[in-house]
């Protein structure tokens, strides 16, 4: 859920920023973004690994915060930016003729008409955090903070192989991602 927030707290700026307004570097900024998702997990976890070792964020909720954040950002900026492309920019204009500051737009303007596309990208972000297993099983080695996907493995490698256990944890698994879906699907539909 963290992830998720920084993730679409930062894409969202980010985003807005890439398609409002004119610097240099703007669109290599953006095409460098999507060429960074271009990247597998497996290519990274071991520079992931190696970054976070030396900050001592290996085994802690911070770390696989970053990591999870790491790999979901690319995409998640380079779908709001293609969103927030297709809102027209007219009614920001009549904002800040209206008096509006360019925060006060961003709040009462674009994020309103941006909404379908942040909880769709939301939703995006949230499945393939929570059902990662690579970041889990290489950077959490303890088993308290271990994700589910890692302890289900865990339960299907175990010499004796408890199927019962092994499908209600596939259930439990599942139920947060419906939920979250459940939650969010109101805003979906009103977009």
């Amino acid at each position: 859920g963290v992830t998720v927030l920084v993730d679409i707290t930062i894409a969202t700026f980010g985003a807005y920023s890439l398609t409002r307004f004119r610097y240099p570097g703007r669109n290599l900024m953006a095409n460098l973004t999507l060429f960074t998702y271009m990247f597998a997990p497996i290519m990274i976890i071991i520079p992931v690994y190696v970054l976070l070792q030396r900050m001592g964020l290996t085994n802690s909720h911070l770390g696989i915060i970053l990591a999870y954040t790491s790999i979901s950002l690319p995409f998640t900026l380079w779908l709001l930016r293609a969103f927030f492309q297709s809102l027209p920019i007219d009614l920001e204009h009549a904002a800040f003729v209206d008096g509006a500051t360019r925060l006060q737009s961003l709040a009462y303007v674009v994020l309103p008409q941006a909404l379908p596309g942040v909880i769709a990208t939301s939703v995006f972000a949230f499945v393939v955090v929570w059902n990662d297993y690579l970041f889990a099983r290489v950077l959490l080695n303890e088993r308290l903070l271990q994700t589910m996907p890692v302890g289900l493995q865990d339960i299907y490698e175990s010499t004796i192989v408890d199927w019962g256990l092994l499908m209600s944890g596939a259930v439990i698994v599942t139920i947060p991602a419906i939920l979250f879906f459940l939650i969010v699907q109101r805003f979906l539909i009103q977009g």
